[in-house]
């Protein structure tokens, strides 16, 4: 494999790809026989050679540094993790006036990379950043010329393709020689190389159907899988500023524009990339979800996500009662997620008149369905009575069911339950269980409940350091609770070496979101001096913040203060 690369100012000519037309060509038709041998073969590590011829078109002597020199490897416009470095001990290299030299770089590959060259390679070789000074280390200079590699002029045009999926993007430059005649590059042209390319590698992207039609990931543009019945990716083509959902024969062979195109499969159930992407991007998904959730007989699915584009302002200003709109439309169609999702809106008064009965109705209806969340609220209800007659064996039923599904809130939920003798025989034990399965996922307030357990003794063996390391994990979250007893425990040196300035810090946490007692406890550092200075005005302006909320320290040790005043 040859790359070369010749100096001279306004004659200079750069080949940032290893081979030409015709080397591609047998390489190409060689392709599938190189994969199987490398698939076959034991050998865990290949090597790729190449050498870079550097021609000196000047009346000077041209230096090479060669010490630290070493060449990118892109593909599909990405720099891999791999470079050439010089194939031998060579340090430095001169080149007279009106001479040649070759430059041997090696490559080192394992299967995987080496695979993903062999794919890459059916129509395209792969780049060598030569000319890139700041990702590779290959200089050039002479007397007149410090820096040789960038007065390079002429570089291979290349028109790029870009394929935007879910976890995963990729770019192909198609060169522009690649194409019968010079022509412009078509897009037909630009996805039938990329199909090749992929189809090579045993991953079917597109289908044209009747030269016509694009069939993309199984999705045709412009609309939903006919077996997808939840409607969940949608397929787009956009070429410079348009966006388009539907394919014509008149446009796939039309010119490709310089800048190229970008083929986007959009997951709907993934918002936050959604928010992401361009405005116009967020509009046409958004507008075309929207009428085809006009049509009749339409899954529910889709009706859902369109309440969600109102809800997240995707694609259109947030709208919570056009929201709820059409939440109700799935709901009604037996959409669990919709369900909850409504009876939220309802106990919120969110696009809706809060009323509290309407979201008990539509919480029941998704927890029958085996809703996790919506089994949760339930309980959440039936436990406080909210919209429902208080029943707090009911609520155990529910919570458990969603615990079961691994719901941390409910497990949480479940373990109070055990924990308080609230529907349920009271049982420590049990509730530690349920509490630990939550605190394992990052539920704060299970993380408090357990480290409260551990402090004393519930259901545990005793342990203060157990105790401050769940009291910690939930405290970092911001969990006033938990911020407290972490800084009783600094105060006190309990399962912690004991230190005022630490207590100081999560008290003042705790406090500023209205936890009484670290309110008092804040004003009482500041009132003694314990790891901070002292400031009686500091100190009474916790304390009254605490006795408002009648603690009865507060309120005596205020009364002392102030009548001593």
């Amino acid at each position: 494999m040859d790359g070369s690369y010749n100096y001279g100012k306004n004659v200079s000519s750069q080949h940032s790809e290893l081979w030409n037309d015709s080397q591609q060509k047998v390489f190409s038709e060689k392709k599938s026989q190189i994969r199987e041998i490398l698939q076959r073969s034991t050998i865990s590590r290949r090597h790729l050679s190449f050498t870079v011829t550097v021609t000196n078109n000047t009346e000077e002597d041209m230096h090479c540094d060669l010490r630290e020199a070493y060449i990118p490897i892109s593909i599909n416009g990405r720099t891999l993790n791999i470079s050439a470095r010089v194939n031998n001990n060579i340090t430095n290299l001169t080149i007279s006036p009106r001479n040649t030299k070759d430059i041997l770089f090696r490559v080192e590959l394992n299967t995987t990379t080496a695979l993903s060259l062999v794919d890459y390679m059916g129509h395209s070789s792969p780049e060598i950043n030569i000319n890139d000074i700041n990702r590779g280390k290959l200089r050039i200079f002479s007397g007149s010329y410090r820096d040789a590699v960038s007065s390079s002029v002429n570089k291979v045009v290349t028109i790029p393709v870009t394929f935007t999926i879910p976890q995963f993007n990729a770019l192909w430059n198609i060169r522009k020689v690649h194409t019968s005649n010079n022509a412009p590059v078509t897009l037909r042209e630009a996805l039938q190389a990329v199909k090749e390319d992929w189809d090579f590698a045993n991953r079917s992207v597109l289908k044209f159907e009747n030269e016509e039609k694009i069939t993309f990931f199984s999705v045709p543009l412009g609309d939903f899988a006919e077996a997808d019945k939840t409607m969940r990716y949608i397929a787009f083509l956009k070429s410079g500023t348009k966006i388009y959902s539907k394919i014509d024969k008149q446009l796939l062979d039309s010119p490709l524009s310089p800048s190229g195109c970008e083929l986007i499969l959009v997951d709907l159930d993934d918002p936050a990339s959604l928010k992401k992407s361009s405005l116009a991007l967020q509009r046409t998904v958004f507008e075309t979800a929207r009428e085809l959730g006009k049509k009749d007989s339409v899954s529910p699915a889709l009706l859902f996500r369109v309440a969600k584009f109102y809800d997240l302002g995707i694609g259109t200003n947030k709208n919570h009662e056009d929201a709820v709109k059409w939440y109700r439309k799935a709901a009604e169609q037996g959409h669990a997620t919709a369900q909850c999702n409504l009876e939220i809106c309802y106990a919120t008064g969110d696009g809706v008149a809060e009323n509290l009965k309407e979201a008990v109705k539509w919480y029941s209806k998704a927890a029958e369905q085996g809703h996790a969340a919506a089994q949760n609220y339930l309980g959440v209800c039936l436990h406080e009575g909210k919209g429902v007659e208080k029943n707090y064996e009911e609520a155990v039923i529910w919570f458990r069911k969603a615990a079961e599904q691994g719901y941390a809130a409910a497990q949480c939920n479940l373990g109070v339950c055990l924990h308080e003798g609230k529907g349920v025989e009271k049982n420590y034990e049990e509730a530690v269980i349920w509490y630990r399965k939550a605190a394992e996922q990052g539920y704060a307030t299970a993380q408090n409940n357990l480290g409260l357990c551990y402090e004393f003794g519930r259901g545990v063996e005793k342990n203060y350091e157990e105790a401050v390391k769940w009291y910690t994990k939930a405290a970092e979250q911001g969990h006033a609770k938990a911020q407290f007893f972490l800084g009783w425990c600094y105060e006190k040196g309990q399962g912690v070496e004991k230190n005022y300035e630490e207590a100081v810090k999560w008290y003042t946490k705790a406090a500023e979101q209205g936890n009484a007692y670290a309110q008092f406890n804040l004003g009482w550092c500041y009132d003694n001096g314990q790891g901070v200075e002292k400031n009686l005005e500091e100190a009474v302006k916790w304390y009254t913040k605490a006795a408002k909320q009648g603690h009865a320290s507060a309120q005596k040790r205020l009364n002392r203060i102030l009548g001593n005043q």
